[in-house]
């Protein structure tokens, strides 16, 4: 941790500022509740926002140093009562991270989850991976595959692997297992997977899945589907359009799902393969033009596949979805809703209302994470560098707490918490050298409901 003299100067005035605003209090002091108590109070009343302590004459980075101060609640020992709290209230909870190969954030997400699963009735989670390799992990959740998790995560082979194949991820899918084992097949909690990227191997899952070959399920994508730069190309000159097929096969495992009365998993999940393949084939169309197309279909997706589990569970069911800030954090409170992109964190808010949401994003100051140094290359261990000063991270690396949460959706936050700043966004290609373009333009209270932070992070756990 840097500890710099101005932070040693705001800090002083701020616990100068809180005396005189509360002078008296030490002598109406009574004894404080142990930490069972305040653990109890915690969950029983989500944290309200401390009046905000404005200095005369602050900077608008002070007043924000100032109410963070004042309103963020440390995560000791992974205590995350009050934030899970308030977003058991909503029907989905989206978390976030600010890169893919973050440790705490799998540990802290995953944390989160089973809290929302096992008191608060959460059905499923939902990621940003392969629909057909994640379900390989919800086999083993379910206690229908009797490899470890390492066995399975050893089969998957699309680039970048670390992000579903790491102790982390172990750990939570065990906890799963052992979970469900003591429920009712009815009750079990599921994890699925939500993105496009893997459309050849759920093609090959709906061909064995209809015992058909797979050029007969496939005429005309099956050559297509591990290439989509010639897929792209090939459409392009008009020489190929593979659109209808696509949807038929979706159409005709829809109709196999509604005759079963919507409640068979063998055919709900060839039915979202088939929807993966329909996805991927749209998002390679949209990929020969200019414009938010190509982004667009994919985030898309993610919410057609939250949608899609939520109906499948029934009415009452709720949901966890896990992706990068960039996806779930709205993307109306940032540059991209000026490009015509939309993202998760928008489009179901839209489809399912704001009150049915909740959004927390993630962030950390410095640390060490998992990347690649371009597209499809070796996994590497990389240094992030501390944040740029006025960023919303170097910020919030002024507050005492060294982890915190705080709650960003209530009346009592002040204007200046919602200016737009720059946003740490680190994805699975990264250069700590050239970071100017890791930073998003971000309106941190519309884009999310709560925030958490941790100081230094380190890089996952990969199982390689």
């Amino acid at each position: 941790m840097i500890v710099t003299t101005p932070r040693i100067i705001r800090i002083s005035s701020l616990l100068l500022a809180l005396a005189l605003f509360t002078a008296g209090a030490c002598k109406r002091r009574e004894a404080q509740p142990n930490e069972d108590e305040k653990r109890a109070v915690a969950v029983a009343e989500p944290v309200e926002a401390a009046p905000p302590i404005d200095p005369p004459g602050a900077s608008p980075e002070e007043q924000i140093v100032t109410w963070l101060q004042a309103n963020a609640e440390a995560l000791d020992d992974h205590r995350l009562d009050s934030v899970a709290a308030k977003a058991a209230e909503r029907r989905i909870v989206l978390l976030g991270e600010s890169t893919h190969g973050t440790r705490e954030y799998y540990e802290l997400r995953a944390e989160l989850s089973k809290r929302l699963l096992t008191d608060h009735g959460f059905r499923f989670v939902a990621v940003e991976g392969d629909w057909d390799a994640i379900s390989r992990l919800n086999r083993r959740a379910q206690g229908d595959d009797e490899r470890n998790s390492r066995e399975i995560m050893a089969s998957f082979e699309r680039w970048p692997r670390w992000m579903w194949a790491n102790e982390e991820m172990v750990e939570f899918v065990e906890w799963m297992r052992e979970f469900n084992a003591h429920r009712e097949p009815k009750k079990r909690v599921h994890l699925y997977g939500a993105d496009i990227y893997g459309a050849a191997d759920s093609a090959a899952r709906v061909s064995e899945f209809l015992e058909r070959d797979h050029a007969e399920t496939w005429p005309c994508l099956a050559d297509w589907l591990d290439d989509r730069p010639g897929y792209m190309r090939a459409f392009a000159r008009g020489e190929i359009d593979c659109r209808d097929e696509a949807a038929e096969r979706a159409a005709e495992l829809a109709a196999r799902l509604e005759a079963a009365g919507g409640d068979d998993h063998a055919i709900m999940n060839a039915w979202m393969n088939a929807r993966v393949v329909e996805a991927a084939e749209r998002n390679f169309r949209a990929a020969t033009t200019r414009g938010p197309g190509n982004w667009n279909t994919r985030a898309t997706f993610f919410a057609d596949v939250v949608a899609a589990m939520l109906e499948y569970h029934g009415e009452e069911s709720k949901a966890v979805f896990w992706a990068h800030n960039t996806h779930i954090g709205d993307s109306a409170a940032t540059p991209m809703a000026g490009r015509g992109q939309v993202n998760i964190g928008h489009r179901i808010r839209a489809d399912f209302g704001a009150e049915a949401v909740f959004g927390i994003g993630f962030g950390t100051y410095e640390g060490d994470v998992l990347a690649g140094s371009r597209w499809g290359g070796p996994m590497e261990f990389m240094r992030l560098p501390p944040s740029p000063a006025g960023t919303w991270e170097a910020l919030m690396n002024e507050v005492e707490h060294d982890r915190f949460h705080i709650l960003l959706d209530h009346e009592e936050t002040p204007a200046v918490v919602n200016e737009t700043r720059g946003h740490r966004a680190v994805g699975v290609v990264y250069d700590p050298q050239n970071e100017q373009g890791n930073y998003v333009p971000s309106r941190l209270r519309e884009r999310y409901n709560a925030f958490i932070f941790v100081r230094t992070t380190k890089a996952l756990r990969p199982i390689d």
